[in-house]
């Protein structure tokens, strides 16, 4: 699986900043972009399996709650830009779509536009999103031995919890034309894309089994992420 060859010619809109931080508001963590940073616009449908993949590695960090979980949450938001991870507020205040700057009235920066630089996604959510992405993962590929039986049966009841992909398009008069998505939020464009390689039968995403971290091969007998791995240390 693969969108572009779901899709040729597709490209996703989307923007990151060069720079993020971690801020506290009113005793509530947000990732934000550093007061320095620069808009850097990009497709993110360009490497949709990478992403995956760093959003699961991420995820297993907090969930095995290791202590540079933070730290790798800004370098995934440095590499990939805003999550979303919040539902879009309609609220009469907030006028301008994704890049309002709504730092002016004092509220929380997650009432901002998305792409607005006063944007911050509550880091607790945050993580909690990617954590749970990974325990799903942990449950696809059999290793049910590393979560309770509450998260066993809250993942069983409400599998994983869908979003809005916001398929807004449009088609350039390029040569050759492109199709470029607009998606509401990078949340909805990871969970489809994770979706897209849990289910293909060629079982392109897998655990390490050295190391225990998730990989996209599309080889089907690769069990490491690496060549290195796959070295004994006395070789």
């Amino acid at each position: 699986m693969e969108l572009k060859n779901m899709f040729s010619n597709l490209n996703g809109n989307w923007l990151r900043w060069s720079d993020y931080r971690i801020s506290d508001n009113h005793g509530v963590k947000y990732i934000m972009p550093s007061d320095t940073a620069t808009a850097l616009p990009y497709s993110c449908t360009s490497a949709p399996e990478q992403m995956v993949v760093d959003a699961l590695n991420l995820g297993k960090l907090v969930f095995e709650q290791k202590e540079d979980k933070d730290e790798v949450c800004l370098s995934f938001a440095r590499k990939y830009g805003p999550l979303g991870v919040t539902p879009s507020v309609k609220n009469p205040l907030l006028q301008g779509g994704r890049d309002t700057d709504n730092s002016a009235s004092g509220t929380a920066p997650v009432y901002s536009g998305i792409f607005a630089k006063t944007y911050g996604e509550p880091l607790e959510r945050y993580q909690d999103t990617l954590s749970i992405l990974y325990m799903h993962f942990l449950m696809i590929k059999g290793q049910t031995d590393k979560l309770s039986q509450k998260e066993q049966k809250q993942l069983r009841k409400h599998e994983l919890t869908p979003e809005a992909c916001g398929m807004n398009y449009r088609l350039t008069f390029g040569t050759p034309p492109q199709l470029v998505w607009e998606p509401e939020n990078l949340l909805a464009v990871l969970k489809l894309c994770y979706a897209l390689l849990i289910t293909d039968p060629a079982n392109l995403l897998k655990i390490c089994k050295h190391c225990g971290e998730a990989y996209y091969n599309p080889n089907s007998r690769s069990e490491s992420c690496s060549v290195k791995r796959r070295t004994p240390p006395w070789d």
